[in-house]
């Protein structure tokens, strides 16, 4: 296979994006890559790397003093030769920090302390598919867990599902005391979703009389389309991160199944009763999860169910093998629900990345399935069960415009941005952006390297109706081998613009997208008036 050639990947993916020039606004900017090219300009590859995170553990937690040489990788149980590897700790000291980010400039990747996450956790508040009188038992145990994890300094991200949509509570970009109040404006809802349909999924539950079979389908299959869509983005948003990522889904009921229809002898497609395009769009949602290498952990939020008059055994195959599946793990019946969060980060303080190489086949469109040994320990090994094959579509990159709405930041493009007024003109705001090289195309014209990226930004005067859109932009760029060879921070990659906020107050949303591979990055900023 032939290719453009492209910023060396093999950098850490998410490499801290240099602070100075964004900062200082001056010349400088964030761009300090290396290129590896042929005489031609041309970079061939005909093998690709396949990544795997692995937790081990005993009795006594994960186990963090393994070597390459303890693992065995087996692919569709053919051994592969391990290429890779790396020990990930969060339990040690923090890495050097490059510069801490003052409050006026924002990040869709660095904490406020100018650290990228080694191993994230985000929780999902699943209140779509909770009925209301167990939502108070769920935010008292996700307070319970926010009270000591968010005093460690764990990174931690907490989005909400409801009928209004999926909304970020705070991300690991934002200060702890932010997500907590924003937890604390959070009360239980009704959904009417799951009321109307959970007789059908739960069992013998009683439902409303003016409900027919019908709408009981309806609301079914909304709910699992909007889950599905709602763990999608918080996939997507985890899949860039570095090291371990864990996406524990606390919720009352648990709608998706893992891939029926390509998969028949699960036999829930029958039971549910959904067509091919919904089981599609299931499937497409754990494609994201799986190549983001993003753990599920769902946790069942009515606790104990001693006496309940809802069964749960029929649904324990859908989150039970959608946990082994990503390398996750499903918590059923218990009241400690605090604690099996607390599990889930816990899992992250030592990990294992491991890496081989695979031949790339040109009808190589299927599942393999993984398996990861430690010999002669008894252990258990936590990692996702398998990756598609590289020649098998993806899904698409979300859109320009979707980025701009989406409440998640994009990702896939590391971003800084700082606003700040213009003098003397009131309601209009220069900012600047910084974007990081590494996560860019680059290709070959005329002895440099060009690339284009495209800009979009909204007005929101109160967070919910945009006040104005403003049209996107495209931004060529070329960068010289000089400053490719130079480790510097290099010129030539701050880019800046100015916009009309009308003299509201309110918010920015920003999107910066590679024209060339539509790989996306997004942020929210703040703007005051002056």
């Amino acid at each position: 296979m032939e290719q453009t050639a492209r910023s060396n990947r093999r950098r850490c993916l998410g490499a801290p994006i240099r602070l100075a020039a964004l900062l200082a606004l001056g010349p400088t900017s964030l761009l300090a890559v290396q290129v590896d090219e042929t005489d031609d300009g041309v970079l061939r590859v005909d093998t690709q790397l396949v990544q795997v995170n692995a937790v081990v553990m005993d009795d006594s937690g994960p186990i963090p003093n393994l070597t390459a040489g303890d693992f065995t990788i087996l692919d569709d149980g053919v051994e592969r030769p391990i290429a890779m590897f790396d020990v990930i700790r969060t339990d040690g000291p923090e890495p050097d920090v490059v510069a801490a980010i003052p409050d006026q400039v924002v990040s869709n990747r660095l904490d406020r302390l100018g650290r990228q996450p080694r191993s994230a956790t985000a929780i999902v508040v699943d209140r779509l598919n909770t009925l209301y009188a167990d939502q108070g038992f769920m935010n008292h145990q996700l307070d319970a867990f926010l009270d000591q994890a968010l005093g460690n300094g764990e990174h931690i991200a907490v989005f909400e599902l409801s009928e209004r949509g999926f909304t970020a509570l705070g991300d690991f970009t934002a200060r702890p005391s932010d997500i907590r109040r924003a937890l604390e404006s959070r009360r239980p809802v009704h959904s009417l979703d799951v009321e109307a349909s959970v007789g059908t999924i739960a069992g013998n539950l009683s439902i409303p009389q003016d409900v027919s079979e019908a709408e009981e389908a309806y609301y079914r299959r909304r709910r699992i389309l909007l889950t599905a869509a709602a763990l999608e983005a918080a996939g997507r948003y985890l899949s860039r991160l570095p090291g371990r990522k864990n996406l524990v889904w606390l919720s009352g009921e648990f709608p998706l199944s893992y891939d029926p229809w390509r998969h028949p002898d699960t036999q829930l497609a029958s039971r549910l009763g959904l067509p091919p395009s919904t089981l599609d769009r299931i499937e497409a949602m754990f494609r994201v999860l799986i190549d983001g290498n993003v753990a599920v952990y769902p946790i069942d939020a009515l606790g104990l169910r001693i006496g309940s008059a809802r069964p749960f055994t029929e649904q324990l195959d859908i989150p039970m093998r959608m946990a082994q599946v990503t390398g996750g793990r499903a918590s059923f019946n218990t009241n400690g629900l605090a604690t099996r969060m607390r599990e889930a980060v816990r899992d992250a303080t030592a990990s294992y990345s491991l890496g081989f190489y695979v031949p790339e086949i040109e009808s190589d469109t299927g599942f393999h399935e993984l398996e990861v040994r430690v010999e002669g320990r008894d252990v258990d090994v936590l990692h996702r069960k398998g990756y598609y094959g590289f020649r098998s579509p993806a899904p698409d990159p979300p859109a320009l415009d979707q980025a701009l709405l989406d409440p998640l930041d994009a990702t896939a493009l590391g971003l800084l941005a700082r606003v700040e007024a213009v003098p003397d003109a009131p309601g209009r705001y220069r900012v600047a952006i910084g974007v990081d090289a590494a996560d860019l195309n680059l290709m070959r014209a005329a002895g440099d390297w060009t690339g284009e990226i495209e800009i979009a930004m909204t007005f929101f005067a109160d967070s919910s109706e945009p006040l104005r859109v403003l049209p996107p932009t495209r931004r060529p760029f070329s960068v010289t081998d000089t400053q490719l060879d130079d480790r510097r921070p290099l010129n030539g990659l701050v880019v800046e613009q100015v916009v009309d906020t009308g003299t509201r107050p309110g918010v920015l949303r920003l999107a910066v997208r590679d024209v060339a591979t539509r790989a996306t990055g997004s942020l929210w900023i703040p703007v005051r008036d002056n």
